[in-house]
Formats: C-alpha cells, structure tokens, sequence
C-alpha cells in the first residue's frame, strides 16, 4: 500500500502539472488568441459564431476547460480519466483546427485581415512574455513528458 500511495503521488504532481500547463498556456495563450481575434474576425467576414467551425471549436475549448478542471480532483479516478479524455479531444481538436479551421480562415478572411491577425496574435505573445516565455513553457512540457 505505501507504495501504491507513492505511485499515486507521483501521478497526482503530474496531472497538476499539466492541468497548469494547459490552463496558462494552452487555454490562456492558444485559445484566448483563437477566440478573441481570430474567431472575432471570421464573425466579422460573416461566418456564425455559435455554430459551424467556430461553434464547435468554441464547444471544444469549453470542454476542454471541463476536463482541466476535473484534473483537479480529489478523487484520483476522476483526475486520471479527466487527463485522458483531455488528451483524446487535444488529438481530435488540432485536426479540426489544422484540417478545417484555419483553412477556412485563409479562404474566408482576405489578405489585409490575415496580416492584421497576424498582427495581434503577436501583441498578444509579447504581452504574455514572448519568445522567451513560451520556450519556458514548452521546457516544461517536455520535462513533464521525460518524467
């Protein structure tokens, strides 16, 4: 049984460490750029915002957020599928995002507005730390990884 705790402790200190990862960079950087520039855009050029791409994205970031927020509890069951389930809907998520998403995105969004959302996204990185900062977050993440 001691060990048994152990194991679990471990486990326990990794899923927090990515529930972190995931709600300052993942949610925070990645998605709060989708869906305060990049999705605002695609509204303005008049695609709908509650259904479609956007909808389901939108839908997926919330669900996402769900499962973060299960990793957090006590009960290590809970916390473990949590983990799990994140990860299936990450997998599913950027195929959406690289195979439907964003070429929407270039099709529907003409040239000066791709470039003024290029724009922004990096006013936003340089806000949250930069280059610098986000290489911090990937070290960790391929700390929590090597673990």
């Amino acid at each position: 049984a001691p060990r048994y705790r152990a194991i679990i402790a471990v486990l326990r200190e990794r899923i927090a460490a990515l529930a972190e990862f995931i709600r300052e960079f993942a949610d925070r950087r990645h998605h709060g750029k989708e869906e305060d520039v990049l999705f605002a855009a695609m509204v303005d050029a008049g695609m709908p915002r509650h259904v479609g791409p956007i909808g389901m994205m939108l839908a997926e970031h919330d669900q996402g957020r769900g499962y973060v927020k299960a990793m957090e509890s006590p009960d290590d069951r809970v916390a473990a599928k949590a983990a799990r389930d994140y990860a299936t809907l990450l997998s599913s998520h950027i195929q959406k995002e690289n195979g439907i998403l964003f070429p929407m995105a270039e099709e529907v969004l003409p040239p000066e507005v791709r470039e003024r959302v290029a724009h922004r996204f990096a006013e936003l990185e340089d806000a949250a730390g930069g280059a610098a900062s986000r290489a911090s977050w990937v070290a960790r993440l391929e700390a929590l990884a090597k673990e």
